[in-house]
């Protein structure tokens, strides 16, 4: 019998006397390993699922005793964000970013062409691929990433990069003007938060520097940073 609290026993109420369960033989020891919490910072799990039709959501519902963890290399840092790009999953690592396709295998055939098909499993690791050339993270700052279309972006702090996907690949949009004081900003904030927006108006990514306490706006039509505001976010 179980309470609901952690307490079990084998006589109804775990009372002197009370009628109980027979559970035969139990072999008891102790082990030298502690019990401790597992942090997988580089795993990718998965809720049951949701099911308009049938009235049922299950997307708070994570059975462990699946053990469906996809392991990514935990060299490359812990996942800092997920995100939903053209029908597959776009992995932010600290020194990693990543493509997995989901709900579907991709298959690598004789001549080295891919071909798509229906999967069993909703992620499969060996459908992993990095997501471009060169070595590229959204370090510790996913307050960064912001999404405007099909373009991304997100400071890599870590190399002092500011970082926009899109469908021609990655690239260092902070290399066309202002790298070395991009990198410069990004290593004055090693431990404060930089939040980022998207002005559709005037279409600039607004960056939030706190160190000095100014927001820079990336413009696609500039290749860089033509103004700075002193406001900061809300």
């Amino acid at each position: 019998f179980s309470y609901g609290n952690g307490v079990e026993s084998y006589k109804i109420r775990d009372e002197f006397g009370e009628k109980g369960l027979d559970v035969g033989v139990r072999v008891l020891t102790t082990i030298k390993d502690k019990y401790e919490p597992v942090h997988r910072i580089s795993d990718i799990t998965w809720s049951d699922v949701y099911n308009e039709d049938s009235n049922f959501n299950g997307l708070s519902s994570f059975n462990l005793s699946l053990l469906n963890f996809v392991k990514l290399d935990k060299e490359e840092g812990s996942i800092q964000k997920l995100h939903s790009l053209n029908g597959d999953l776009l992995v932010l690592q600290e020194d990693a970013i990543g493509i997995m396709p989901y709900n579907k295998n991709v298959i690598n055939d004789v001549q080295g062409g891919k071909i798509v098909g229906i999967a069993t499993n909703i992620l499969n690791r060996n459908s992993y691929r990095p997501y471009g050339n060169g070595k590229y993270g959204i370090s510790t700052n996913p307050e960064t990433f912001v999404q405007n279309g099909s373009r991304n972006y997100f400071t890599d702090r870590m190399r002092g990069n500011l970082i926009r996907i899109a469908n021609d690949g990655i690239t260092t949009v902070d290399s066309n003007l202002f790298k070395h004081y991009f990198s410069n900003q990004m290593l004055a904030h090693k431990n404060l938060k930089m939040v980022a927006g998207y002005d559709t108006t005037k279409d600039e990514y607004l960056l939030h520097l706190p160190n000095i306490q100014q927001t820079v706006a990336f413009k696609e039509d500039s290749k860089g940073f033509p103004n700075f505001f002193t406001y900061e976010p809300d």
